[in-house]
């Protein structure tokens, strides 16, 4: 970040594209009068100019839609992130982040006022009571404005290989700023999702999606969420859900070598299931551990394994396994690395899904 008339170090991440060190310090000492104010724009759009991502031209949108003219990225992404595979540029409109000073004292002092005048002279309820709902809307006040004002004006999302990022631009006190959250495949061990749809008696409402990625003692390291409404399977291209997706699917790819690894040395796959079950999947059969309870299952021993509102349906012919019951239904969103369990089901396991 550069600010005309000084320097300053910021703790949170920045991202550059290799700014030519004479430009900043051009610019940071231009509050001696060197430069004259169109000066000091013009070499601050130079900079700015410089920062700007050109993305190659193999990259897509991450919907899989080629890169519009119009679409401005205002920051590289990390190097870590591999070979880059997608990415999106949404704008959110200018909102600028306030100040302490700015955000607290409407709160605490015009509406306490307001309530209090409000609920004493016009309710006619006691001085306690309307000061202590004059606080409680104070408390609301502030909470609104401070979430408002943390609105991004733009994020620009990015999917490589190794890893995705998502910057967020603000507007500080007139100053720009960028807050990165980076993901690095290596750091994580399972990635859970789920897409929930929503009806009402008019038919189709909207739809709810929620990815996270945890690492091995079972802390979320990066989510994404949100909601879209799909007309005609047309979600818009710059829909957070198709940044969602993408990321998925350069998890799954680069969970492969890691899965057929893990096979290879120990003879199954291991899938964790709510915080400690979890599911197994080994050549020829599936091993399922609920409350310490493991429970060896083969193909021949289903007679019905499949997928049906959001949840794994595993049935069995006569063995009660699952809570003295034949029958287990388990939200789809509390497996891990479910495309790939699904998968090896298939693939290693030797199991036929089927309708439930």
């Amino acid at each position: 970040m550069i600010i005309l008339g000084n320097a300053t170090n910021v703790s949170m991440h920045r991202i550059w594209a290799n700014a030519p060190i004479f430009m900043e310090s051009q610019i940071a000492q231009s509050g001696d009068g060197r430069y004259s104010a169109a000066e000091r724009i013009r070499l601050r759009q130079m900079l700015l100019d410089q920062d700007k991502f050109e993305p190659p031209d193999s990259v897509t949108l991450h919907s899989g839609a080629s890169i519009p003219e119009n679409i401005a990225f205002k920051a590289s992404p990390p190097n870590s992130l591999g070979t880059l595979r997608s990415i999106q540029s949404i704008a959110r409109g200018k909102v600028e982040i306030r100040s302490f000073i700015d955000w607290l004292t409407l709160p605490l002092f015009v509406s306490p006022l307001i309530l209090a005048g409000f609920c004493f002279w016009l309710l006619e309820t006691s001085t306690a009571v309307s000061i202590g709902i004059a606080f409680l809307g104070a408390m609301i006040a502030a909470v609104a404005i401070a979430t408002r004002s943390r609105r991004p004006t733009s994020i620009e999302t990015f999917v490589g290989g190794l890893g995705i990022a998502r910057l967020s631009h603000y507007v500080r006190s007139g100053r720009d700023d960028t807050v990165t959250e980076s993901l690095f495949f290596k750091d994580v061990t399972e990635m859970r999702y789920e897409i929930t749809d929503f009806h009402t008696q008019f038919g189709y409402g909207g739809s709810n999606f929620a990815f996270r990625w945890l690492n091995g003692n079972g802390h979320v390291v990066f989510s994404t969420y949100g909601a879209f409404y799909c007309s005609d399977d047309a979600i818009p291209d710059d829909s957070e859900y198709h940044f969602a997706t993408a990321a998925k699917s350069a998890w799954n790819s680069f969970l492969t070598s890691r899965l057929t690894d893990e096979i290879k040395s120990t003879g199954e796959c291991r899938f964790r299931v709510f915080d400690t079950d979890e599911i197994a999947v080994g050549y020829g059969y599936l091993r399922c551990t609920f409350a310490g309870k493991a429970t060896r299952l083969l193909p021949s021993d289903l007679c019905v394994l499949a997928v049906s509102d959001g949840a794994l349906h595993i049935e069995t012919h006569t063995q009660k396994w699952y809570r003295n019951s034949r029958i287990c239904r388990i939200n789809c969103g509390r497996i891990s690395n479910i495309d790939h369990l699904f998968k090896m089901l298939k693939d290693d396991g030797g199991f036929s899904f089927s309708d439930a």
